[in-house]
């Protein structure tokens, strides 16, 4: 499985990070990290 694992690493396509902050009911400010990833289908 892993030599599979390895061969579907190579095509994933990350998107930039975004931050993204939120601020709660008390006034807190709570930070959110948002990662896209593009995992194409590979045929079995």
């Amino acid at each position: 499985m892993q030599p599979e694992a390895r061969d579907i690493e190579a095509q994933v396509r990350l998107i930039e990070p975004v931050v993204e902050r939120i601020g709660d009911d008390e006034g807190d400010e709570l930070p959110f990290v948002v990662v896209d990833a593009f995992i194409p289908e590979t045929p079995v």
